[in-house]
């Protein structure tokens, strides 16, 4: 079984922002090998922004044709 997570991000401007992965490793005394820590850098976030919301999915397959995407809730953090 493999898992892939994704994450994006908008501004409460309407701004999109890519988040690139910077990496991650298996997490210390997780409960499978899915359990993982990894983060990421957004770059020069809009001056006017208040917010930003970052969504979540993830893609979870047993083979190359048996995959299920997995949305998770929003999280949205002020920025002042």
């Amino acid at each position: 079984m493999a898992v892939e997570a994704k994450l994006s991000a908008v501004g409460n401007l309407g701004e999109k922002y890519e988040v690139p992965y910077n990496g991650g490793s298996g997490t210390k005394d997780g409960d499978s090998c899915e359990d993982l820590t990894w983060n990421a850098t957004i770059h020069v976030l809009d001056p006017g922004a208040t917010s930003i919301t970052f969504y979540l999915f993830a893609h979870r397959s047993n083979s190359q044709s048996d995959f299920k995407r997995i949305d998770f809730d929003p999280i949205t953090i002020k920025l002042n």
